[in-house]
């Protein structure tokens, strides 16, 4: 194993050292990489921009898929600190009628707690963080790193970016530059400490309308969590709250309920990058490629795939052109999850379509073989 180094160190001390792997953003999908890579010998750094612990727009939902993943790295203990919330069941509610739905195994976490905790896992497993830690990669694969008024430039045999949608890392590299799919909805996100929701906790809700979707996830604390993927046009005719306002018309959510909540916004969500992968870079996750997620997919995608990573990073090293196959790979693997999305994203920008197929969905013969098609178990 490799001894961790003390995250105290500073810029220049670690910009010196002899990095296999540099992996830039903490989140699920930096966290389950490294963890990956250091548990094959690589020594690893991790970089993040933020200040740990941190909160995070998300979601909060993790697919058994996801769940596992992280097990399977080693980093399963930090996910039961974490205090995750299982969950077994989605209502969605559309013109008025709602159905309740089988979600099995699922789980509800607390991004503040769960990015804490994973970072601290990969740090005793033998890794190094440094937070509050930005990266610029330059042309020629260096990457230049910054805290406060101090900045290095630092050579590593591999680059692995997980910065997420907004991540910056990448923006001297237009061979990386994002492609937006046209109509894509506008992304907004809250945690709310005490919220006033129809006094239903045991499930996560979601309401549709043409206007988009507001998905509410229950927490361990009693907080809940807040997610909404909004029509652009709608929040241009009508803004940000009159979006909203139409999402939760006939639904047991008072919508003065948001009126005092500080959305954070994680702009348009459909997206991907013009390459996966060039020279000793290679992109994770929402870094790489977004589209809209149903319950538990978004971070559950770039821990799948980060199990995949040991032998592109291992290419890299070895100075082993990978082409495009980092990116076939992640295709591959996640083929049927984002068809699967898509057209569930298709379903509820619909409600004419989706409401007699929750009628469906809510039948003894018909849920659960629909349950087992959407839920990624």
């Amino acid at each position: 194993m490799v001894p961790p180094m003390n995250q105290s160190t500073e810029i220049q001390s670690v910009a010196s050292d002899d990095w296999d792997v540099l992996v830039i953003g903490a989140g699920t999908a930096g966290c389950t990489a490294a963890a990956t890579l250091i548990n094959h010998g690589y020594r690893t750094l991790i970089v993040d921009r933020s200040v740990f612990p941190r909160a995070k727009v998300c979601g909060g939902c993790l697919s058994p898929i996801g769940v596992d993943g992280l097990r399977s790295c080693g980093l399963g203990d930090a996910l039961s600190r974490s205090g995750p919330r299982p969950i077994n069941r989605i209502e969605v509610f559309t013109r008025g009628y709602s159905a309740c739905l089988p979600l099995p195994d699922y789980e509800v976490i607390d991004r503040y707690e769960l990015d804490q905790n994973l970072i601290n896992q990969v740090k005793s497993m033998g890794g190094c963080f440094l937070d509050s830690t930005s990266a610029s990669i330059l042309p020629d694969d260096s990457v230049m790193i910054s805290s406060s008024s101090e900045s290095a430039s630092l050579v590593a045999k591999a680059v692995v970016v997980a910065d997420g949608l907004h991540g910056t890392a990448l923006v001297d590299r237009p061979e990386f530059n994002w492609v937006l799919e046209s109509g894509s909805h506008i992304g907004i996100g809250a945690t709310v400490e005490h919220l006033d929701s129809g006094g239903v906790n045991d499930r996560i809700r979601m309401f549709t309308s043409k206007s988009g979707y507001l998905g509410i996830a229950p927490l361990n604390s009693g907080a809940s969590i807040l997610a909404a993927a909004l029509c652009p046009n709608m929040v241009k005719t009508n803004g940000k709250t009159g979006a909203l306002n139409q999402i939760l018309e006939n639904s047991p959510v008072n919508p003065d309920a948001l009126d005092s909540i500080d959305w954070h916004g994680v702009s348009q969500l459909r997206r991907f990058r013009k390459k996966a992968a060039s020279g000793r870079v290679l992109v994770l996750g929402d870094a790489m490629r977004y589209i809209e997620p149903f319950t538990g997919e978004g971070m559950s995608w770039g821990i799948h795939c980060a199990r995949h990573i040991v032998p592109f990073v291992r290419d890299i090293i070895d100075e082993r052109s990978i082409d495009d196959g980092w990116e076939r790979c992640c295709t591959r693997v996640l083929r049927r999850r984002h068809l699967t999305c898509r057209l569930v994203g298709a379903a509820i920008r619909r409600p004419a379509l989706l409401k007699p197929l929750l009628r469906l969905g809510s039948s003894k013969p018909f849920g659960p073989w629909l349950s087992r098609q959407v839920c990624w178990n």
